[in-house]
């Protein structure tokens, strides 16, 4: 999962689909990326309010995700948890 809900824009991308490698990073790019552990398989369904999903085979999943900023000595992990 790549970039949702950071700044005025909204571009998401998940799963196999990301194709990140065509996104030139600029310095002051704030964007959020994360990975999905799921229980079982990774099939995914989208409820019908648009926004809610669950695994097609009723197993758990979690996401965690860290926000980056982009500046111009490189990217810097804002959500970076010191001493853990």
């Amino acid at each position: 999962d790549f970039g949702c809900e950071i700044g005025k824009e909204l571009t998401c991308c998940v799963g196999h689909d990301c194709k990140i490698d065509s996104i030139k990073f600029q310095p002051g790019m704030i964007f959020t990326i994360g990975v999905i552990f799921c229980e079982g398989h990774y099939a995914h369904a989208l409820w019908t309010n648009g926004w809610t999903r669950s695994t097609v085979d009723g197993g758990l999943a979690a996401q965690f995700k860290h926000t980056v900023l982009i500046t111009d000595t490189g990217p810097e992990i804002l959500t970076e948890m010191e001493n853990v």
